[in-house]
């Protein structure tokens, strides 16, 4: 694997050596890429070995609350892909950070692309670190090795070809991981007495348990805190990380980019559904003699490596296919990453302050690959301090996410924000989500918030123990197990009443964040004069929701405050109306060109090239 993912490097990299060697065309794949393979390597950017080891331990201790997810994810990529997203490819942008600075300017602009970078580098270290980790442990695979070899040879495919071998080797690597899903779970079954008997056991254990109604925000997984504020994180990845929108906008068109977008929900659904059943099938095999129970495994995410050597030991390879696969996963994060760090520190930290030439720029970008590279390996050493490789992965990415989306949403749907109320925000809302993360490990949740499940060695061998775990470890790095007999001495320490809000579900960081965002924007926006100014507003950088007829009943004193100037109230709203951007002031304003009809346009470019609402 680690061979042919360095082979697709050296062939792209000679490929394009005597064709189009500019930053556009490393970066962006020139805009020619084929929607197919990008949807594909979507579907795998935030698809990694963290997911593939933390899912399934997650269906074994917690259960199928986490679930709920899928409903979030089909609902967050619609809304990518029909509202903001378009709007960065009209603009001919090549990243959404600089969308911050049409819109707000270079302040916002630098502000998130800082902390995008930041994320990244430690998203991207627990990504490398926790799977050598985990077969480390059950494989006795040497861990350093794992992390130096995988590391190495995605920065050297990644440097070499660009976003084209990224995406063409993510294909592969895609290929090879929704093989090795199929195998597993039907091998796996076929161990644990088949689909019908794994559902029976699951269901018996309690971990059919999808819908989880709970209004308490502290409950780790509820159908609210999964579908709405992961729902809400993945509507942010989508919309303002760089290896997500970055997929989109290397497409042909606008067309070409919404088929990428649900070509990826439906790959990456699948995937995620396989690695679901995958988990049941698991909590069935060992039934009632659970191996982080009887000590067979250290940490919960050990569960599915332990599961398939013992499903595969009789079959020659098939260890090493899974294993094949699992850095697969690890592999297409890891190069979307480091390409798409790379992309807005050329777009957005180079390209306006220095005038480079597109071969000085091209040698910059590659070399800017390198070093993030290095410093993501170097990082990895950091990951065995963190926690749950599901849990901490969204922790990382929920803490961000809030503050990042937040300046797209008041951008693109509320005129009269400015880049004071956008910069304030976003700033207030991240360190309210910090205080929040680090409140939350000085005082963790109360085990019975924890939710984990009902777990016993009653058939194993030698022991008969039953117990029911109310903290789950779930890393290599960590064994330390509180069971019953460890909650007496949990619940006697004394909490403050603060510790309560500091409980809050991690799944709710995002949704959080955007909420603290979206006020702090919206009032210092009013404050420092943003409706005075909303006429000022280039239609092209907004979207107009309010001016759909659906939507014709809401008060229009409300519609008025949440539109530019140059649409009118007695606007007719239809699909197709069109207006030149030359007719658009450098203010913002219109030139007051009207249709046939007589009535003023509005709204921004559709797949034509026209300006419209919808």
């Amino acid at each position: 694997m680690l061979g042919i993912s360095l082979a697709v490097g050296i062939y792209f990299a000679a490929k394009d050596r005597n064709a189009n060697g500019s930053v556009g065309n490393y970066l962006l794949g020139g805009r020619k890429i084929s929607w197919v393979a990008s949807g594909f390597s979507n579907s795998l950017t935030f698809l990694s070995g963290v997911s593939v080891l933390g899912i399934p331990a997650e269906m074994v201790y917690y259960g199928a609350a986490y679930v709920m997810l899928l409903l979030g994810m089909l609902l967050c990529n619609i809304v990518s892909a029909e509202m903001f997203l378009p709007i960065y490819y009209k603009l001919e942008l090549s990243s959404a950070y600089e969308y911050f600075n049409v819109r707000f300017g270079t302040v916002v602009q630098k502000i998130a692309t800082t902390i995008y970078i930041v994320q990244t580098i430690a998203y991207t270290g627990v990504t490398m670190f926790a799977p050598a980790l985990v077969l480390n442990a059950v494989a006795e695979f040497s861990l350093w090795g794992a992390v130096l070899s995988v590391g190495t040879v995605c920065i050297i495919y990644t440097t070499l070809g660009g976003l084209k071998a990224v995406i063409w080797t993510d294909v592969i690597q895609g290929c090879v991981l929704l093989a090795v899903l199929l195998i597993v779970s039907f091998m796996g079954a076929e161990h644990a007495g088949g689909f019908q008997n794994v559902w029976k056991i699951c269901r018996d254990g309690d971990r059919l348990d999808f819908f989880r109604f709970d209004f308490d925000p502290r409950y780790r997984l509820t159908f609210w805190s999964t579908v709405f504020g992961l729902g809400m994180m993945w509507t942010s990845i989508t919309c303002t990380n760089q290896a997500v929108s970055q997929r989109f906008l290397c497409c042909r068109s606008i067309k070409a980019g919404k088929m990428s977008m649900y070509l990826a929900t439906i790959s990456s659904l699948l995937m995620a559904i396989l690695l679901y059943i995958i988990g049941f099938i698991a909590y069935a095999y060992f039934g009632d003699c659970d191996p982080l129970l009887s000590e067979k495994i250290s940490a919960a995410d050990q569960v599915l490596p332990y599961m398939v050597m013992l499903v595969f030991r009789d079959l020659p390879g098939m260890s090493g296919l899974f294993i094949a696969g699992l850095f697969s996963a690890s592999l297409s994060t890891i190069s979307s990453a480091l390409n798409g760090m790379t992309s807005v520190t050329v777009g957005d930290l180079i390209k306006p302050h220095f005038n480079f030439s597109e071969n000085k720029l091209l040698w910059i970008s590659k070399g800017l690959t390198l070093t993030y590279g290095i410093i993501c390996i170097a990082f990895a050493y950091l990951s065995s301090i963190l926690g749950g490789l599901i849990q901490t992965t969204l922790s990382l990415l929920g803490i961000c996410a809030g503050p990042l989306f937040g300046p797209v949403v008041l951008g693109t749907l509320v005129p009269f924000t400015n880049s004071i109320g956008a910069t304030s925000g976003m700033l207030i809302s991240l360190a309210f989500n910090i205080w929040i993360f680090v409140g939350s490990t000085i005082y963790p949740p109360p085990p019975e918030f924890m939710r984990a499940k009902y777990i016993t060695t009653s058939g194993c061998p030698v022991s008969n123990s039953t117990q029911n775990f109310t903290t789950i470890p779930l890393t290599s790095s960590s064994s330390f197990l509180a069971t019953d007999t460890d909650k007496t001495l949990i619940v006697s320490e004394e909490r403050p009443a603060i510790a309560d809000f500091y409980a809050v579900s991690f799944a709710l960081y995002a949704l959080y964040g955007l909420m603290v965002n979206l006020l702090v924007g919206l009032i210092v926006s009013c404050v420092s004069g943003g409706l005075k100014t909303r006429h000022r507003v280039n239609p092209n950088h907004i979207y107009l929701p309010f001016e759909h007829k659906l939507l014709r009943w809401l008060p229009e004193k409300f519609r008025r405050i949440m539109r530019p100037n140059f649409v009118t109230a007695e606007s007719e709203i239809s699909p197709k109306q069109e207006l030149n951007l030359e007719d658009i002031n450098s203010d913002g304003n219109t030139s007051g060109k009207e249709n046939p009809d007589g009535k003023l346009n509005s709204g921004f470019i559709d797949d034509e090239t026209i300006i419209t609402t919808m």
